[in-house]
């Protein structure tokens, strides 16, 4: 999802009273995974490529990224 098309859909639920604010965004993978390795509760969604040892991730329906049938894509092309 595009940043600007994210916003609009938090600023939609906030002003539907869904939530009362919208999750912290990082401006890069590693300043994400460090905020979620010093948040016990802390969860990102970063570029399978990004990860490092400090975080794990999550398995969806029992598979990892690099296994098949894993619903998110285990890479994306960078716009960076």
């Amino acid at each position: 999802m595009p940043p600007v098309q994210m916003e609009r859909y938090w600023v939609r639920k906030i002003y539907q009273g869904d939530i009362v604010s919208a999750p912290p965004t990082r401006v890069s993978a590693s300043a994400a995974i460090r905020a979620v390795s010093r948040d016990e509760g802390g969860i990102s969604f970063v570029l399978v490529n990004d990860v490092t040892a400090d975080v794990k991730v999550l398995r969806i329906d029992g598979r990892l990224p690099a296994e098949g049938g894993y619903l998110l894509r285990a890479t994306a092309p960078r716009d960076r």
